[in-house]
């Protein structure tokens, strides 16, 4: 049985039917509220809810009663019930928000899931005469625990959705069992396809991400484990049974670090994700690709995603392809224990990431060093991936470097930003995902927490795009100027614009009203304009050069913990990130540096 919605939108309703082999009617509670419905749910208010009691005659006899509801909660109603059944002998199953989780319960089996605010959830139970309380979360993991003593037959007399709580409720299935049998059912639960659909022939992928410490990422609050918890799902994996050293320390998410060799990969496996200290944006890209809650139908879809990875904290990139160094060493075993690992399982990726966040240790490379460092080191790379997934498409993703806040770094140069640019826009195999910039920073050089999972949801949005045959790496500009006036031509999509970022989160410092735009040479601009693809400057004064987003000055400033390098545009290309509510993504420009030698 299965709810049956309206067909036009913002629809009155005294009931809602949910049709199958029998018809039960769902009535508004108390009677006379005034309950909208359409194609997309019933909308339940705060003090309202749907009910349908049966009469003696009438109750649904089974052997186990399957419910699968999906909803999105609006507002927090601690220990308010969304759900629940009542059998005829008072055994009931019932589906609370606890303010901080959601809980289904029925007799003395419990169980806990991390509550979302205004999303589509779904979630799925099944209840058993022979006593248990079994659930199927939506990655596809089955748990279940005794709830009561066995009764030959459940009776089912009453279905209650919403209490007190703002509610939309998208969907409802109800089904009579007849086989209670525990095993049985959690067999056939686990045969359900995905949520997210049968990921197709040809999905399996691989992220190997590696540099410095951003890519290790922040730690994670002891308060904030169970929110990140929820994400481990059982469709992303990371390498685990990897040790190194003579006391065998496990190689995790943290990165190797220069710990001491050698490392042992004898029992590396692919594990589910355990989020204890960091939180690489490798990782909330690998949680972004695999959806949520089975939502995003209109993405490209990749399961299993696996994540590995070997960054070490705070060193150059010469010291991570040292042929003679350890860190060298332990990168490729880790390579190779992935391999493994994969060979293990008896499946192969289908496309291989390199996700790529470095360049803060060698900000003061001199011109031509870096990017001849990362040609060679993605070259010797892509060479090990080649000849260990010869039929996986391979990339390399990677993030413009930010600079830090320059507070004591006053001698920067900007050659490692503009060289990442330029590898990306003269490779077929690299994407630059986009800038670090615009992230707010924890201290002097790292993201926070939530904007290096942005990190990561860009670098989804940016492979999902990839992968579909859509552009993504923004190169840097082409300009040509007329007397006074400069006019820079972005290869954008046919779908984007340009567009200034209106809300800056500057608050006015460090940055001028040209949205991050600066002229070199002695000149300056006197009016900025957006066109489209264009973008036109009016100068006054004699011009060597522009440049965008590459200040460098002391941006230390208390309640203003952003990089020095700063700017505001980007294009009118942007989605909401997946496990962020209320975050949009977007498009930002790399920065870059313009010589007017080069100008037509």
């Amino acid at each position: 049985m299965v709810l049956t919605l309206p067909d036009r939108p913002e629809t009155q309703v005294a009931m809602v039917a949910v049709r199958g082999d029998r018809d039960l009617a769902l009535k508004v509670h108390p009677p006379g509220s005034p309950l909208t419905a359409g194609p997309d749910g019933v909308r339940i208010a705060s003090g309202t809810g749907l009910r349908c009691t049966l009469p003696p005659a009438a109750y649904l006899h089974a052997k186990a009663i399957l419910l699968e509801i999906s909803f999105s909660l609006h507002e927090a109603s601690a220990c308010e019930s969304l759900l629940s059944l009542i059998d005829a002998n008072g055994r009931s199953l019932s589906f609370r928000d606890m303010g901080a989780q959601w809980v289904v319960r029925a007799g003395a089996a419990r169980m806990d899931l991390v509550s979302h605010r205004d999303h589509r959830q779904t979630v799925c139970f099944v209840l058993t005469a022979g006593g248990h309380l079994i659930m199927r979360h939506d990655d596809g993991l089955i748990e279940d625990a005794a709830a009561f003593d066995p009764v030959d037959i459940l009776q089912l007399r009453q279905i209650r959705v919403g209490d007190r709580g703002a509610m939309t409720l998208h969907a409802l299935r109800l089904q009579a069992l007849q086989n209670g049998s525990r095993d049985d059912l959690r067999a056939w639960m686990s045969s359900w396809p995905s949520p997210g659909g049968d990921a197709g022939a040809g999905s399996p992928l691989l992220i190997h991400f590696n540099g410095q410490s951003l890519a290790v990422g922040p730690d994670v609050p002891p308060g904030d484990r169970l929110a990140l918890a929820d994400l481990g799902r059982p469709d992303v994996q990371m390498l685990g049974g990897v040790h190194t050293g003579p006391d065998r320390r496990p190689v995790d998410l943290q990165g190797l670090q220069t710990r001491p060799g050698p490392v042992d990969a004898a029992d590396a496996v692919m594990a589910q994700v355990r989020i204890a200290g960091p939180m690489p944006p490798a990782l909330a890209m690998a949680q972004a690709l695999s959806g949520q809650n089975g939502g995003d139908h209109d993405q490209l879809r990749l399961a299993p995603v696996a994540v590995s990875g070997s960054p070490v904290f705070g060193q150059s990139i010469a010291v991570l392809d040292d042929p003679d160094g350890l860190v060298r060493y332990n990168m490729d075993q880790i390579i190779d224990a992935t391999h493994l690992a994969y060979a293990r399982q008896g499946i192969a990726p289908a496309d291989v990431v390199y996700f790529w966040i470095q360049g803060e240790a060698d900000r003061q490379a001199p011109p031509g060093a870096y990017l001849a460092a990362l040609s060679a080191h993605w070259d010797r790379i892509r060479s090990r991936l080649d000849d260990l997934y010869p039929a996986a498409r391979k990339m390399i993703l990677l993030m413009q470097t930010a600079g830090s806040d320059q507070s004591h770094h006053g001698s920067d140069t900007t050659h490692t930003a503009t060289e990442q640019l330029a590898f990306a826009a003269g490779r077929d195999d690299a994407v630059m995902v986009g800038p670090i910039y615009p992230s707010a920073l924890s201290d002097r050089v790292h993201p926070d927490l939530h904007h290096s999972r942005i990190i990561g949801e860009l670098a989804a949005w940016a492979l999902r795009e990839t992968m579909a045959g859509r552009g993504w790496t923004i190169p840097r500009p082409t300009a040509r100027r007329q007397g006074d006036r400069i006019t820079l031509r972005f290869a954008l999509r046919p779908d984007e614009a340009l567009a200034a970022h209106t809300e800056s989160p500057y608050g006015g410092m460090g940055i001028d009203e040209f949205l991050g735009v600066e002229v070199i040479g002695g000149g300056a601009i006197t009016a900025l304009a957006l066109d489209g693809h264009d973008l036109h400057l009016t100068v006054d004064g004699p011009i060597t050069g522009l440049r965008y987003a590459m200040q460098r000055q002391n941006m230390r400033i208390d309640g203003n913990a952003h990089s020095a390098r700063r700017g505001l545009l980007r294009t009118t290309l942007s989605r909401p990130a997946v496990h962020l509510p209320g975050t949009m993504l977007y498009r930002w420009l790399p920065g870059f540096v313009l010589d007017a030698d080069a100008w037509a």
